[in-house]
């Protein structure tokens, strides 16, 4: 099954937890953290939750225990310098089945 969300040139899967996957995709040349629930419409853009600054993101893994949904990464700074470590959180009493009720918080 393709997770390829149609506005991306490039997509890849690194983890998967259950029904969640993360990865990124990249979209008119920036590469950005995903999130998705089994279909390429339920893509969610973590990128856009990290708190600025960062030129790209990727998740490289997600984890849940069954009451919170863990997705780590990384992000380079924009302007250059070295990766920084990332962490999205999410409570999963707020996840339908297709996508999230609201996004999950990067820390």
């Amino acid at each position: 099954m393709s997770l390829h969300p149609a506005q991306a040139q490039e997509s890849q899967v690194y983890g998967a937890s259950g029904v969640m996957q993360a990865g990124y995709v990249r979209i008119d040349g920036l590469v950005r953290a995903a999130l998705w629930s089994g279909t390429p419409a339920s893509w969610v853009d973590l990128h856009a939750l990290a708190a600025g600054g960062f030129e790209q993101t990727v998740a490289r893994g997600i984890w849940t225990d069954g009451a919170t949904l863990r997705v780590v990464g990384d992000g380079l700074p924009t302007g250059g310098g070295r990766p920084q470590a990332m962490l999205w959180t999410r409570e999963l009493a707020a996840v339908f089945c297709d996508g999230f009720e609201q996004p999950p918080v990067a820390h």
